[in-house]
């Protein structure tokens, strides 16, 4: 009982340390010792999660933008660039370009890329503006590993890109709908589905047929596409 009273007085992660790939359990000691959490800025060099690839190996070892095949259905959604807002704790932030896809709440297939390089596909079933919120808990973390390993790639990876000048932009693709009709309690009620991780996986492995290899920050995938 006394765990329980703990976990009812404890503050709630806010909704941008929420990770959608993240399943927190009762054991999760962030949710009984939230000041723990410490920003990977704090950490040295070595400790923060980084992708090794250079923006040489970027602009040799990757597709641009233009010439992907299916790059015409994608649309500009947002810029990556450092945040020197001191009242946000973050040191980087995404400037929304389309803010009315960006605040869409369906399935989404996106497109990062740096200095016009492919370097990332992903997904979305909750909506952009979501799922970067996610990434953005990439500046935080605990020596359990409390954000996921693709956060706090994604985040300290843009972090040291942009410090030596690179460009960061995110395109997106609104998956078309599909819906299912389901029976709640006798009352029939239409949602959307999950669609977005096959359309994920068939457009990485489209790239890597094209290009040879996948995106190198695009690492896992739904295996039906494949």
């Amino acid at each position: 009982m006394s765990l329980l009273k703990k976990a009812l007085k404890a503050p709630l992660p806010d909704d941008g340390d929420i990770d959608e790939n993240m399943t927190y359990n009762v054991n999760d000691s962030r949710l009984f010792f939230p000041k723990k959490l410490i920003a990977d800025m704090s950490l040295p060099d070595e400790k923060r999660p980084t992708f090794t690839i250079s923006l040489d190996d970027i602009e040799a070892k990757t597709m641009k933008f233009e010439s992907f095949s299916h790059g015409h259905k994608f649309k500009e959604v947002a810029n990556v660039r450092l945040d020197k807002i001191p009242k946000r704790q973050t040191l980087i932030r995404f400037e929304p370009v389309d803010k009315t896809a960006w605040c869409d709440q369906g399935n989404w297939v996106y497109i990062f890329t740096v200095n016009d390089h492919i370097v990332k596909i992903g997904g979305t079933k909750n909506g952009l503006k979501q799922r970067a919120a996610s990434y953005l808990c990439g500046h935080h973390t605990r020596k359990s590993n409390a954000c996921s390993i693709t956060n706090g790639l994604i985040y300290n990876t843009f972090l040291k890109y942009l410090t030596i000048g690179a460009s960061i932009k995110m395109y997106a693709m609104r998956c078309p709908p599909v819906y299912a009709t389901i029976d709640v309690f006798g009352e029939e009620h239409a949602i959307e589905t999950q669609v977005f991780d096959i359309y994920e996986a068939v457009l990485i492995k489209q790239y890597a047929t094209e290009f040879g290899q996948a995106p190198p920050m695009s690492s896992r995938a739904d295996p039906r596409g494949s």
